[in-house]
């Protein structure tokens, strides 16, 4: 019996250990790793290299590699603890040591224009281009593809069939804008592509027009999740606006920004995607995108719930300045004035995205949402200093 016993305590305890085993296998993840995000670690011994890992910056990984090395340099240094070489006034010695065990390397600019998906052992297992690039492509098969795969209005069409038939074979000059953006935990990330046609190579003619811009979502697996080519001109705001796209911590929620206009203010539009690409939420509506207050600024709560973003009547942008009044006026009054022309004209937007409740507000330098739905805000356009609005009890059905 006790022999028995002893077998069952020891199957037991090996049960155990690679129940632990795999849980801490299971904490290495698959991820998103950022160009700007990477470094080398060479680890060396005896002066030659033994080790090289590529990791993000600021890592785990790379804090538990600094510390194996930190417990073989105090142990020749007779130490043990960072504080104690201080007190010692040994800092140098011990960075000269720490220098023949380790190097970090920051990994070079030219180097860094990919996006790569790592799997649970640190391996790459896809990689994405990102950045800019100019490309020569037929006229022939530009407009072919752009008639099968971007909305068109007819206006459009009927310039791009007039082109490719007039010159099929000429080349046009495209630059092609990819951008990436990924979630806190890097586990989803969107990609967007922006084309724009800069002309006709060879050629004096004008020709440019922006190409519906496209968003891919993926998982931390590369795989994509869905794609979606916006209308006729339509372009994902990126590299300036760093709110032009948000992705929820748990992926279930992506908040874009486009526009359609080259120049000056534009036609701005927001919209708003669940996990499967089905879009939930959009401001303005379409069919009012040239009418209604434009939105600008958009922020997420980390979960997805509460949505945010600043409105702008387009009377502010379009009517002429007052005459000027010949007659003495204090700082207070002008002051007041501009308030008042701001309040009137710029207002904040929250939204409950789950309950679809709203509340619209006085303009607000919005910093941070949180799951909560309390709102980190700096000081009104209209004054005040900062402070945190909950605005769960002013949300109502719209």
């Amino acid at each position: 019996m006790k022999t028995l016993k002893a077998i069952f305590m020891t199957v037991a305890i090996l049960c155990l250990a690679g129940a632990g085993w795999a849980q801490g296998q299971g904490n290495k993840k698959l991820r998103i790793e950022m160009p700007e995000d990477s470094e080398e670690i060479i680890i060396l011994k005896n002066g030659k290299e033994v080790q090289r890992h590529r990791i993000e910056k600021n890592s785990e990984e790379g804090q538990i590699l600094s510390r194996d090395v930190d417990k073989e340099v105090f142990k020749v240094m007779g130490v043990s603890s960072k504080r104690e070489i201080l007190n010692q006034k040994r800092w140098q010695e011990y960075t000269n040591e720490v220098s023949k065990r380790m190097k970090v390397k920051e990994v070079p600019a030219a180097t860094t224009d990919r996006v790569r998906f790592i799997d649970e052992k640190g391996a790459v297992r896809k990689e994405i281009k990102i950045g800019q690039e100019g490309k020569r492509v037929s006229m022939r098969d530009f407009v072919d593809d752009v008639e099968k795969n971007a909305p068109l209005n007819a206006s459009n069409k009927a310039n791009l069939r007039k082109f490719r038939e007039g010159r099929p074979n000429d080349k046009l000059k495209v630059h092609v804008s990819r951008l990436a953006y990924v979630n806190k935990p890097k586990e989803y990330m969107a990609l967007v592509e922006n084309q724009v046609v800069e002309g006709v190579e060879n050629s004096d003619e004008h020709f440019r027009m922006n190409v519906a811009g496209k968003l891919a979502y993926m998982d931390a697996a590369g795989k994509d999740l869905w794609q979606k080519r916006f209308k006729d001109g339509e372009t994902v705001l990126g590299i300036g606006h760093p709110d032009g796209l948000q992705i929820s911590d748990d992926g279930g929620i992506v908040t874009v920004m486009t526009s359609i206009s080259e120049e000056g203010p534009g036609d701005k539009q927001i919209h708003v995607f669940d996990k499967s690409g089905n879009e939930v939420f959009t401001y303005p509506k379409d069919e009012e995108i040239r009418t209604a207050p434009m939105p600008d600024y958009p922020k997420i709560s980390p979960n997805g719930r509460y949505l945010s973003y600043r409105i702008e009547k387009r009377s502010y942008l379009t009517e002429k300045p007052a005459a000027k009044v010949s007659m003495p006026v204090s700082e207070e009054t002008q002051k007041a004035a501009i308030f008042e022309k701001l309040r009137q004209t710029q207002r904040t937007i929250f939204w409950d995205l789950r309950e679809m409740t709203t509340w619209e507000t006085d303009a607000y330098l919005v910093y941070s949402i949180s799951n909560a739905g309390v709102v980190n805000v700096g000081a009104t356009l209209t004054g005040g200093g900062n402070s945190q609005l909950d605005i769960k009890p002013n949300l109502k059905r719209p």
